[in-house]
């Protein structure tokens, strides 16, 4: 099988074998992987609740050189009405570290979600958190982000800063990355977050990316899949009962 087979069909990124293969215990998990995350939670359009992409945290660290017909794609794919959303989820890496920033509207809330702390890292990625803070309220000041025309820009910068206490992964583990994950995709249970990361963890990841709603591929990897689970078994009878087997000559029946 081929590690550049596309499994998940998303015009944001690669959905390859070798990029869900990231999902391994011990390796980082890959950009892609995060937002093919997003991309399907993105799918169902929730008005209320915003998963930013990780160009969005590339585009904060040089916020002075914004594309924005970039900005004007993520508005349309992955954000809406800013009037209206009461949730936003960024995901963050540095230093091959992944990490989770959460803005509540209604509560006037910045929060952060880290699953490894690190004395020496920790204010780094708080300053990377903040500078993702500032660059949507940057971009927020263009009016088409708004229903009403008259709505006050919000002052993102002047929320409440929370850093939140998620249990921690095992050290050297990396598994940050499966971490804000699952973060994202239980992003509906406020009070039911993660507890744990584990084999199925992964699995479940990678299962509900290839064959959610979201990826029109998904019909036709479950109907390959199918077919070559049906070529391995009859390949495994086959060599349990060879046709080449020479079978004994029967005795003649004695009258």
């Amino acid at each position: 099988m081929s590690c550049s087979e596309k499994l998940v069909a998303d015009e944001h990124c690669f959905g390859t074998r070798e990029m869900l293969q990231s999902l391994v215990p011990g390796r980082v998990v890959k950009a892609d992987v995060i937002d093919m995350v997003v991309g399907k939670m993105s799918h169902d359009k929730d008005l209320y609740r915003w998963f930013l992409p990780t160009i969005f945290s590339s585009m904060a660290l040089t916020p002075d050189e914004v594309d924005y017909r970039i900005v004007d794609y993520m508005r349309g794919r992955y954000m809406g009405k800013f009037d209206e959303v009461l949730k936003v989820y960024v995901p963050l890496v540095r230093n091959q570290h992944w990490f989770l920033l959460i803005i509540d509207t209604g509560h006037h809330t910045m929060t952060y979600m880290d699953s490894y702390k690190d004395s020496e890292e920790s204010p780094g990625r708080i300053k990377q958190l903040k500078d993702a803070v500032d660059f949507l309220e940057k971009i927020l000041q263009d009016r088409h982000f708004f229903v009403h025309s008259i709505t006050t820009k919000p002052k993102l910068s002047e929320y409440e800063f929370i850093e939140d206490n998620p249990p921690q992964q095992d050290e050297g583990s990396n598994d940050g990355g499966v971490w804000v994950a699952q973060w994202l995709e239980h992003s509906n249970m406020w009070d039911n977050y993660v507890t744990e990361v584990t084999d199925r963890t992964r699995m479940q990841i990678a299962i509900e990316l290839v064959m959610g709603k979201h990826n029109p591929k998904a019909d036709k990897v479950c109907s390959l899949a199918i077919r070559t689970w049906d070529m391995k078994v009859r390949q495994a009878k086959a060599q349990l009962n060879p046709r080449n087997t020479k079978r004994k000559p029967r005795e003649a029946k004695k009258n």
